[in-house]
């Protein structure tokens, strides 16, 4: 398959929101298990060659002392037009694996912002990511990150 070329046009922060439980403990112990929960939806344009990607990500579980919700946007910008296959693969795992570190990084930041000990989210691969079905344009997909979220 012919490579496609695109590019990163903008990220916005779409939606931020920390509500801290003060009954609970502000601190969170080195190495306790969360799951996060990635959603992530795509749009694209094929007049402006434009796929606008909305991720969101918040820690599920009564484990941390926060409820924490971070959403972010990004535009990708594509050169000539791409297949269908190579749209999928992009929309499902490149754009989104580009997104990804800037809302790993809002969390963080968030985080130690709020007095609690940093929270970097866990690395996700998203060429596992579930697939949905191929025929259909890509949608909203959401799965929970089972890893141990470093806190330092």
């Amino acid at each position: 398959m012919p490579q496609v070329n695109f590019r990163l046009r903008e990220f916005r922060l779409l939606e931020v929101s920390l509500k801290l439980d003060v009954d609970k403990s502000a601190d969170l112990q080195e190495g306790v298990p969360l799951s996060f929960g990635v959603g992530v939806s795509c749009n694209y344009n094929k007049e402006s060659k434009l796929l606008n990607l909305i991720m969101e990500i918040s820690p599920e579980g009564e484990q941390y002392p926060c409820f924490l919700k971070v959403k972010g946007g990004a535009v990708f910008e594509f050169e000539g037009s791409p297949t269908q296959s190579q749209l999928d693969q992009c929309a499902r795992i490149n754009c989104p694996a580009v997104v990804f570190p800037f809302m790993r990084e809002v969390i963080a930041d968030l985080t130690r912002r709020a007095g609690l000990k940093p929270l970097y989210a866990p690395l996700i691969n998203f060429s596992h990511f579930p697939e949905k079905d191929k025929k259909k344009k890509p949608k909203a997909r959401r799965k929970a990150a089972k890893k141990k979220a470093i806190s330092k």
